[in-house]
């Protein structure tokens, strides 16, 4: 990433597969990255990469957070039965199953309780070859915790395999593309400002717990704003050094 102006930062994502056009999780972390070495502060800023340009906030209390396009949802030819033997589930554990692209594209798997989640074994294998059959960037894992007007909560597991990755702990992209999912599909209410808030727990089954706050802000039905962030902690710090340069 390049800080080339106060308000710009200009950021490229790559994984193990090839370059990204967006990665939630680390616009985050790159921007506390930049707080923690003095180069920005309490405010709003600007993030160009491949997928565009989008705002990215820090706030006095720490949250960093981003704003992201609303997804548009796909017919989903894809069958319970396939997903169900990719990751160890009988059929009746799951729910329904959506897609749903933005900057990625997510193919979106509702379990029917949190324990259907702790009970997925991947076979990465197969996964690997299924989301390059089928174009799919992630497949988004998630069940229900509770829901009213105005918040709802859920645990979300992210199968990455699209990029290059088994599971990530934390998402930016797929819950933004997920609460944004529910509300056109009439699954969550905002309050009487128009505004709902879905909180997703997510890594969990990894033992790398964290917490995604997704906002959204609806207007004559619509959602006219959606934001996606949290907190960020410290894990590794270091210095590259590049030689033959």
């Amino acid at each position: 990433m390049w800080q080339t102006a106060p308000d710009l930062i200009d950021i490229r994502f790559h994984s193990t597969r090839g370059e990204m056009d967006m990665c939630g999780h680390v616009t985050i972390a790159a921007v506390a990255a930049l707080r923690d070495t003095g180069r920005v502060s309490v405010g709003t800023y600007r993030q160009r990469g491949l997928a565009g340009t989008i705002g990215v906030t820090l706030a006095a209390d720490g949250l960093i957070s981003m704003t992201q396009p609303v997804p548009d949802t796909e017919t989903c030819a894809i069958s319970i039965d396939e997903v169900a033997t990719l990751i160890g589930l009988s059929q009746c554990r799951i729910l329904e199953l959506n897609v749903a692209r933005a900057s990625l594209r997510h193919l979106f798997v509702e379990a029917e309780s949190v324990a259907a989640l702790g009970a997925i074994k991947r076979d990465d294998k197969a996964l690997f070859a299924f989301c390059a059959a089928h174009r799919i960037d992630t497949l988004g894992l998630w069940a229900f915790m509770g829901s009213g007007t105005g918040s709802a909560n859920l645990q979300l597991r992210d199968l990455c395999h699209g990029v290059g990755d088994p599971e990530e702990a934390a998402s930016g992209t797929t819950n933004a593309a997920l609460a944004g999912l529910l509300h056109k599909s009439g699954r969550i209410d905002p309050d009487g400002n128009g505004r709902v808030v879905v909180t997703a727990e997510q890594g969990v089954e990894m033992g790398r717990p964290s917490r995604v706050t997704t906002e959204l802000v609806c207007r004559g039905g619509a959602i006219s704003e959606l934001r996606v962030g949290g907190q960020v902690r410290k894990l590794l710090t270091g210095t590259y050094f590049l030689s033959g340069i």
